[in-house]
């Protein structure tokens, strides 16, 4: 599913829009019936194909808080 957000972003994104960007994606894959761990996987993997950016240490944050 394209997510308008995530498609908008470029290597000049700031962090917050790519935040946010990656946000709207999860909520949207979520929605849309995928697992969560799924979706968040897939959405930073988009946003670093967007970005060229390694955004590894926040979806490593962020996988470590969603399993408690």
């Amino acid at each position: 599913m394209p997510i308008a957000a995530i498609e908008a972003l470029t290597a000049k994104s700031s962090a917050e829009a790519i935040q946010s960007a990656i946000s709207e994606c999860i909520s949207a894959e979520v929605e849309a019936g995928r697992e969560q761990r799924q979706a968040i996987a897939m959405c930073y993997s988009m946003a670093r194909k967007a970005t060229k950016k390694s955004l590894g240490q926040e979806g490593l944050a962020i996988r470590k808080a969603r399993r408690g």
